[in-house]
């Protein structure tokens, strides 16, 4: 069982609910977003400093999805 509770749509405040939806739209929540929710501050800082690596990246957004897929198989965890 969780120790903290995951922020969906139904119990997000507008900050919240803004920043899943905007996450829905681009392909689908993580279950960790769902967590960095509850620092709105914080998950934004993180999410712009994401997309300033993603911008600045030399791999394929293709590649990048592959990686991502492949260290959540090694780590147990569903994509």
């Amino acid at each position: 069982m969780a120790r903290i509770t995951e922020i969906t749509t139904e119990n997000a405040d507008d900050a919240q609910r803004e920043i899943l939806e905007a996450q829905e739209a681009d392909g689908g929540v993580f279950n960790t977003s769902r967590i960095w929710a509850h620092r709105v501050g914080a998950f934004q800082g993180l999410m712009g400093f994401a997309s300033a690596l993603e911008a600045d990246s030399t791999l394929s957004p293709g590649l990048v999805h592959l990686m991502r897929v492949r260290v959540a198989q090694s780590n147990g965890c569903p994509f």
